[in-house]
């Protein structure tokens, strides 16, 4: 089911709104908002599609991207439960910040930036003043942050680099996402088609991707995680050694103790000579 938004975000005379958004299988169909929007994730990581990008752009911790107002997007998280921060900026406020920086954001496209220092000191106040502004002034306190956090995301687009999204990160950041996907699904059966089909690639293209950016084979990644995760498990009192097979996607114990032989680890039920 696609997280429901609004086309307006701001109550008549509002600068600015600050908006946290914490959901599971968070995603959009495509819309458009009377402001701008900044949206800065703070854990797990956006796909973000929009009418003037070629390819959606892949929106990690610590980034944050910009979608003008009136653009067409839709958002999406990738794998992972993920918490994501939205400010949404009236027209007529970038534009004052605009004429006293003299010069404008670049809106030809959806860029994407570093979150500086001082944004995420503004963010920290923010999330502060929620727990502890005194009732009387809550709300004035939130509109002073929220035109606070907004005027520093105008700035630092206005005159910050944006990060550059070329092909090698590209492909960085897409072996991350296949990790993350494989990591989710340890505990199930893991064929390659499927992972290739679930990132709309071929299968030939994702082992030699992945093998350039890793280093390792598929089959090589997921057997290594296999070993650290049931060492782990086995470690726990009660842990039986079929169950944290099972945990790690495999049925048969003298396999797991053939990977732990081949990877040089210590089995953990096995005594030290």
């Amino acid at each position: 089911m696609s997280y429901e938004t609004t086309r307006s975000h701001l109550l008549p005379g509002a600068a600015a709104k600050f908006q946290l958004v914490d959901t599971a299988d968070y995603e959009t169909d495509w819309h458009a908002h009377d402001q701008y929007m900044f949206i800065l994730p703070r854990s797990g990581d956006l796909s973000i599609s929009t009418e003037i990008s070629k390819a959606p752009l892949q929106v990690a911790r610590a980034q944050y991207a910009l979608v003008p107002s009136g653009i067409y997007h839709s958002t999406k998280a990738n794998l992972c439960r993920q918490a994501h921060l939205s400010v949404y900026v009236d027209g007529d406020f970038v534009k004052y910040c605009e004429g006293q920086a003299g010069r404008p954001i670049a809106q030809d496209k959806t860029l994407i930036w570093d979150v500086p220092a001082r944004l995420r000191a503004a963010i920290a106040c923010r999330d502060a003043l929620d727990r502890t502004a005194p009732q009387g002034l809550l709300q004035y306190c939130d509109d002073l942050t929220d035109r606070l956090l907004a005027a520093l995301c105008i700035e630092h687009s206005i005159f910050a680099e944006s990060v550059p999204v070329s092909t090698g990160m590209r492909r960085t950041l897409l072996i991350e996402r296949i990790q993350a996907f494989i990591e989710a699904r340890l505990d199930e059966t893991i064929e390659i088609d499927s992972i290739a089909a679930e990132f709309g690639i071929s299968r030939r293209h994702l082992t030699r991707v992945f093998r350039e950016q890793s280093g390792l084979s598929i089959v090589e990644f997921i057997n290594r995680l296999r070993v650290q995760r049931a060492a782990v498990l086995l470690s726990s009192p009660g842990a039986t050694v079929l169950s944290v097979c099972l945990a790690v996607g495999l049925e048969s114990p003298s396999y797991l103790a053939k990977l732990f032989a081949k990877y040089g680890v210590q089995h953990p039920r096995t005594p030290r000579v």
